[in-house]
């Protein structure tokens, strides 16, 4: 069932002292991060993880109740206490996006590129670790640092020679974390691997463009995907595949975009947004063992501007 990012989407379990919803800015939240008042309940803004019920003691039947007072639906939940995330393909543009989300959140964030020096972002929270997933030394060695979820932002170009970062990257971390122990493992895919009709794509991107690109040019990157998501479906972690559709920057988190773990209306979206998912879903439990859309309508660009940008360019 569809549920927007403010939207109901399973219930929330083991419930710390103190909740914080793992949802980007609701209409009503300070978008600033600071702190508004809503009836009985006092709420704070996280970037990149949302809105903050201050108020402890609740169990998890009360924290629910209290929470639909307030308006805010779950998507999951996160204690406070900061986590050890580590961020796969994080050079890339969604990468960044998340990596500087979950430094903004206060985790500790270990940043896996193969091109360190070109990384450019820098905090005191923050570990950049050069690392080709292809390299399965190099791999078990950055996981070896410490993790409490893995999350793959791996991604390349179109490109009509077989691609495998997809697979045998996910296949190189997956061994790796089972070695150290980490379950929690968030992979970005897309949509264009199990093709469906969009009602906002129209006839151009049902009937044309998405079918030509899925048969020539992003034959072997959706193939790989495929791959990829086949590796995690089997293992024994605790996995979630996040479906993109066309990728396109923004400046924030959008307050409306959409989840679903099954088909989705929309054609776009924004990096900021996946990014946010992206980090929420390491502490949801809701989409554990599941594949998930996600689409955004705000300030997207034209059909016409991601269909170029998805035929030079992904990440």
């Amino acid at each position: 069932m569809p549920t927007s990012a403010n939207g109901i989407d399973g219930a929330l379990a083991d419930p710390g002292p103190e909740i914080q919803y793992a949802l980007p800015h609701d209409g009503w939240i300070d978008k600033r991060g600071g702190i508004v008042e809503r009836r009985r309940g006092r709420v704070a803004h996280t970037p990149g993880l949302g809105c903050h019920i201050d108020e402890p003691g609740f169990d998890e039947r009360g924290v629910s109740a209290r929470a639909a007072t307030l308006g805010v639906h779950s998507i999951g939940y996160r204690k406070s206490t900061p986590m050890n995330i580590t961020v796969f393909g994080a050079n890339g543009h969604t990468g960044r996006q998340l990596v500087r989300q979950a430094l903004a959140a206060g985790h500790d964030v270990v940043a896996v590129t193969r091109r360190p020096a070109e990384f450019p972002i820098s905090h005191d929270k923050l570990t950049i670790a050069e690392a080709d997933v292809h390299d399965e030394l190099a791999v078990k060695r950055v996981l070896e640092i410490g993790s409490d979820a893995v999350l793959s932002t791996l991604g390349v170009p179109f490109d009509k020679k077989p691609i495998d970062i997809y697979s045998d990257g996910i296949a190189k971390i997956t061994e790796a974390m089972t070695r150290q122990g980490i379950k929690r493992i968030v992979a970005v895919s897309s949509t264009a691997v199990e093709p469906h009709p969009h009602a906002e794509g129209g006839f151009l991107l049902n009937r044309i463009m998405q079918p030509l690109v899925s048969k020539t040019i992003g034959k072997t990157t959706y193939a790989d995907m495929r791959a990829m998501e086949a590796i995690l479906r089997h293992s024994n972690l605790a996995w979630t595949v996040v479906r993109s559709a066309g990728l396109f920057d923004a400046d924030h988190v959008s307050t409306n975009y959409k989840v679903s773990d099954g088909p989705l209306d929309g054609v776009f979206t924004s990096r900021a947004d996946l990014a946010a998912l992206l980090l929420a879903q390491a502490t949801d439990t809701s989409h554990i063992g599941k594949t998930i859309e996600i689409t955004t309508s705000e300030g997207a660009p034209t059909l016409l501007q991601m269909i170029r940008r998805e035929a030079f360019q992904r990440d």
